[in-house]
């Protein structure tokens, strides 16, 4: 008997790494774990989810990487926002300026797209007097200006790639972890497509950090952390696009009212218990079957073992939320 999740490791759309890779690649860079998909045949780009524990300094967080494979998406949508804003003004980004033009309300003029004001090209009035902007003052560099950007993609309902970092005491630097992780995809991604530039960027696969219950004791971040991985899970086949990513918080803001994100200390307490439980009756398991091997069965019994199908000890199922004991299987484990 051993756990298994009753889906081949391969095709599934989702991947479990254990903490070693993080800490392994943090100390020790790309090269490091290179080959922990390649001796598997993991393809991590066929995956909807890749759900990345982190041990370190005492304490666990969950990072959780989703469509990775989708990067060339994000490629796609940004080549086409060099263009101009809603409302016709001239994007930050675009290579034109405006000078020597006037608003023609306040006359007052606008030196160029850096400056503090932007004129609507269609009714020739800056942001401070056209109707539709009166609330999107927009400064140099600001955040209004790039979500103006968005608002002309916003109708396109493109999936693309993100990292979800949840961390139940926000002790690990997300920054940090997320430079990692992107070096380590740019580096997954030349590797399979035998490309040189670096897709995995800033702005190609944000992270992301949704408000989600935190724990009030030192002790419980790792069943926080399974807790995490069970929700993210059966929210697996829920799409991520373009304008939910880059429209203020849409996606974070489900990720938290989520009912699956709805938990308490009580719960936390449950699921422990239950843990506890299930590591007790997977000891058992384990004990069982190192004494079997150390006891050689005879031939003919060999034989008939090698002909039976194997009868997976534990499951994932979506429609259970805490870990439970199968009555046939003593080390059963359903999320």
């Amino acid at each position: 008997s051993r756990i298994s999740r009753q889906e081949a490791m391969a095709t599934s759309c989702v991947h479990f790494f254990t903490s070693h890779f993080y800490t392994t690649l943090q100390d020790e860079g790309v090269d490091a774990v290179s080959s922990w998909t390649t001796k598997k045949g993991i393809d991590i780009f066929s995956k909807r989810i890749i759900f990345l524990p982190i041990n370190q300094s005492l304490h666990w967080s969950l990072c959780a990487m989703v469509n990775p494979g989708l990067i060339a998406n994000y490629e796609k949508i940004h080549s086409q926002t060099d263009v101009s804003c809603s409302y016709g003004m001239k994007c930050q980004y675009s290579s034109e300026t405006l000078t020597d033009v006037k608003c023609s309300k306040c006359e007052k003029p606008v030196h160029s797209v850096t400056c503090s004001r932007f004129v609507s090209l269609d009714s020739n009035l800056c942001n401070y007097c056209h109707p539709f902007t009166s609330d999107c003052r927009i400064a140099d560099n600001t955040l209004a200006h790039q979500q103006l950007k968005v608002k002309k993609l916003a109708n396109q309902k493109v999936e693309v790639p993100c990292i979800i970092f949840l961390d139940s005491l926000k002790a690990h630097q997300k920054l940090i972890v997320a430079r990692k992780v992107r070096n380590w995809l740019n580096h997954e991604w030349k590797k399979v497509t035998g490309g040189t530039k670096d897709v995995f960027t800033q702005k190609t696969i944000k992270m992301i950090t949704p408000k989600v219950p935190y724990q009030n004791n030192s002790w419980d971040c790792g069943v926080f952390v399974c807790k995490y991985a069970c929700s993210l899970y059966k929210l697996r086949h829920q799409p991520i696009t373009f304008d939910e990513l880059h429209l203020p918080k849409p996606l974070a803001n489900a990720i938290t009212e989520n009912d699956l994100m709805k938990f308490n200390m009580s719960d936390i307490a449950v699921l422990r218990e239950e843990m506890g439980k299930l590591v007790d009756n997977l000891s058992l398991v384990y004990l069982d079957e190192k004494n079997n091997k150390k006891q050689p069965k005879p031939e003919s019994q060999q034989k008939d073992a090698s002909k039976e199908p194997h009868q997976p000890v534990g499951r994932i199922t979506d429609n259970q939320d805490s870990f439970v004991t199968d009555e046939k299987s003593p080390g059963a484990m359903d999320i």
